[in-house]
């Protein structure tokens, strides 16, 4: 993630994931680098679709989930790892995962991640 504006703005990222992955005993979970994770306390930032997973980083909880609220200056940038939890049974065909990075201006940018599953 890298703030692309030219003054200092509360960004978000916003994920959708397939529901297959949510399924239990499946997880999500998000975690931010140092540089987010004080981007996140400075802007107040706030979850929606997401909870503390009470090990520094988050559990996605909602097929649309979202990370608002993180404070960052111009060129400021951070990394957010995306880890995915085995899943039984595991989901039929490739998943695609969708991030994208908000800013007041709108979408700044962002992936899919085409996931491989069992057969």
């Amino acid at each position: 993630m890298r703030h692309i504006g030219k003054r200092a703005d509360r960004l978000g990222l916003r994920f959708l994931v397939p529901p297959e992955l949510l399924r239990a005993p499946s997880n999500v979970r998000v975690t931010l680098d140092t540089a987010l994770t004080q981007a996140f306390r400075a802007g107040q930032g706030k979850l929606d679709g997401l909870k503390a997973d009470g090990k520094g980083g988050f559990l996605i909880t909602e097929e649309k989930a979202e990370i608002v609220g993180l404070q960052m200056e111009p060129g400021q940038k951070g990394q957010v790892k995306v880890v995915v939890g085995p899943t039984k049974p595991s989901p039929r065909g490739p998943l695609d995962m969708t991030i994208v990075q908000v800013s007041r201006a709108g979408v700044d940018g962002g992936v899919t991640v085409r996931l491989a599953t069992g057969k």
